[in-house]
């Protein structure tokens, strides 16, 4: 057995091979990085006749938590329906503040408000009072998606899809919290 180790040819040193997996280690980190990500972007891709039904303004996880009287009341979401209670998407709490229905053509069928007659409630948690022209809310109102499904039209706003949830029917986009609140779209 001692005469096979010595026949190793001189060419090939243990060093030089523990070198080359050295080597090659940022690329493989590169490459399982890649591998992730587009398996990620295809699991948050829209079906392709997608349409967006709905537009959701609901306060932030923090302020939800203090503002939801009853968490019984919280549901997880499982369909398209209209959202009409508070709700539960990526392990955080939801409360809605305003819901813009939408016709099939994207424009505005109808807002309802949920919290908007509570004055103490923003002034209890310092939340600012977002006001809605009412008049003129149905003026140039469109939503839609853009042709490659991967950004929301809002009236004049253009905004990139950051998060696709399937079973709930919702788009989470790339747009700051407004005054601690997020937006939703929701989709058929």
């Amino acid at each position: 057995m001692e005469r096979f180790r010595n026949k190793i040819p001189n060419f090939i040193k243990p060093r030089d091979v523990i070198s080359h997996f050295e080597k090659t280690k940022p690329l493989m980190k590169t490459i399982n990085i890649l591998a992730l990500s587009i398996l990620i972007a295809s699991c948050s891709k829209l079906p392709e006749n997608s349409m967006i039904t709905a537009k959701y303004i609901v306060f932030n996880h923090d302020i939800s938590s203090k503002t939801i009287g009853n968490f019984d009341n919280v549901k997880e979401l499982t369909n398209s329906d209209e959202i009409t209670h508070p709700f539960v998407v990526d392990k955080k709490f939801h409360d809605l503040e305003y819901a813009f229905i939408l016709n099939s053509n994207g424009t505005l069928e109808k807002i309802t408000e949920y919290k908007y007659g509570q004055n103490e409630l923003y002034q209890k948690y310092q939340i600012e009072l977002d006001t809605i022209d009412r008049e003129n809310i149905g003026v140039g109102f469109i939503i839609k998606l853009d042709e490659k499904l991967n950004q929301i039209i809002d009236c004049q706003d253009t905004l990139k899809i950051l998060d696709v949830y399937p079973e709930e029917k919702l788009i989470r986009v790339d747009k700051p919290e407004n005054k601690g609140r997020v937006v939703f779209y929701q989709y058929k």
